[in-house]
């Protein structure tokens, strides 16, 4: 077996993913199936289920087992009543790959010899041969934690329910709102097109195979238009897909390839149209034609570089969020992390007396003193010679702020006084002398 090319794995359920056949009673899911399926996933490799079953008893099954998680790690799934070897074949046309990247895990020999009669090169496995795959998980795909390929492949399958529903498939191609975006940005996806050469075969129209140090010095000269290209339509965002490399001198293409992720959408031909139609030799067998005549196209083509200035214009006039910062300047070695917000601050500083007061920090003094009439304000300034009319003075109250961030690292440092009245200041203050904690500074 060829681990390395295995790009899709086909459960059967009965006595394969779990203990037990479901039509006839209970059954155990094994959680070390669980988990292989959980790793595949996040090495880049996708799952699905061919079962003979019913699809909605088998959803509930996981549900019930408290595995409804992992029943959204399996995309494409066939699962009805009827003879595996032809729904096999057309899950993998449905997914656009071929045969010999497929692994097929079943107990039954007889529908492992129905996948090998419709699918003369797929890979089979036994479930008490599992050991072999597990053993060799290192070696299978990429690292792909963020499951980016299973997310593509949601969109995939997505797009191919909808599909079902529409007859004409250049109308429904139409309706898909195909978008190419053309970039030259080539170096900061360098890895990527590096995986592309290497990787692809069925939208390979050059398969030229080039080590990672050939490829930057074709990126890297002049004498090549290179480019690379991403594709999205309603369904989703299909990322980079493509990766174009013609030689000025004599108009050829060295490299011309896409994912097979987008095989059958009019890409292929929509770019070589659009690069005008340069020589190329096709090597080995291709799954689509550049055939540009008589051809319809609805494939949409964007400049990246267009698209990348629109968003940057866009993004220089969105409305910038106004922000307040109040407390210790502590808070200014944030202020690097707040890029494009507008900020005002309100921070310790010596009052025209050149004492540091801090009675603006005070949560107590800005909540009390707020409404504070402008004679009882003096008359606190007149009896606290510390103090300064500014520290009265504060926006936190202001509208014109969407966010206030207020730091109290130095409330539990901040003395209180309290201020017995006389029967004058009684008055003024409202008849119960001053608010114990309305004069809060620090010691």
């Amino acid at each position: 077996m060829d681990y390395k090319k295995i790009k899709l794995v086909i459960w059967d359920l009965d006595d394969t993913f779990w203990e037990g056949t479901l039509s006839e009673g209970e059954v155990k899911i094994i959680p070390q199936n669980i988990k292989l399926v959980k790793d595949l996933a996040k090495k880049g490799i996708i799952n699905a289920i061919c079962s003979k079953n019913s699809e909605k008893t088998v959803k509930n099954e996981f549900e019930k087992a408290k595995y409804g998680d992992c029943f959204e790690y399996f995309v494409f799934n066939s699962i009805d009543w009827t003879a595996k070897g032809k729904r096999i074949a057309e899950m993998i046309a449905n997914m656009q790959l071929r045969d010999e990247n497929v692994l097929f895990i079943d107990d039954n020999l007889s529908n492992i010899n129905e996948a090998k009669y419709f699918c003369k090169n797929i890979q089979t496995l036994t479930p008490d041969k599992l050991f072999n795959l597990i053993n060799n998980i290192d070696i299978i795909g990429k690292d792909d934690k963020e499951l980016t390929r299973l997310k593509q492949y949601k969109i995939l399958e997505k797009k191919n329910n909808s599909k079902k529903m529409i007859s004409d498939n250049d109308e429904f191609l139409k309706s898909s709102n195909i978008t190419a975006i053309v970039c030259k940005n080539n170096l900061d996806e360098e890895e990527r097109l590096y995986e592309l050469c290497i990787r692809t075969n069925q939208m390979n129209f050059t398969k030229n195979r080039v080590s990672k140090e050939e490829l930057h010095r074709t990126l890297s000269d002049e004498n090549y238009n290179c480019g690379f290209v991403k594709v999205y339509d309603n369904f989703g965002d299909y990322g980079v897909v493509g990766f174009f490399a013609v030689d000025k001198k004599t108009n050829k293409l060295e490299h011309f390839l896409f994912s097979c992720r987008i095989l059958g959408m009019g890409v292929a031909q929509s770019i070589y149209k659009y690069l005008g139609c340069p020589k190329i030799n096709i090597i080995g067998e291709v799954t689509e034609n550049l055939d540009v005549k008589n051809k319809k196209f609805w494939v949409k083509i964007l400049d990246g570089s267009e698209v990348q200035s629109k968003k940057s214009n866009k993004s220089s006039k969105e409305k910038k969020i106004n922000i307040l910062m109040k407390g210790p300047c502590d808070l200014q070695n944030t202020m690097p992390y707040l890029k494009g917000a507008n900020i005002d601050t309100e921070f310790i500083h010596p009052n025209k007396d050149e004492v540091h007061t801090i009675g603006q920090e005070s949560l107590i003094q800005i909540v009390q003193t707020h409404k504070f009439s402008k004679e009882k304000k003096d008359r606190i300034l007149e009896l606290t010679p510390f103090m300064n009319k500014e520290d009265f003075e504060t926006n936190i109250y202001s509208d014109k702020y969407d966010t206030v961030i207020l730091s109290i690292i130095d409330e539990p440092c901040i003395a209180q006084y309290k201020y017995t009245a006389n029967n004058e200041d009684k008055a003024l203050m409202g008849g119960g002398g001053a608010p114990r904690n309305s004069l809060s500074h620090l010691v």
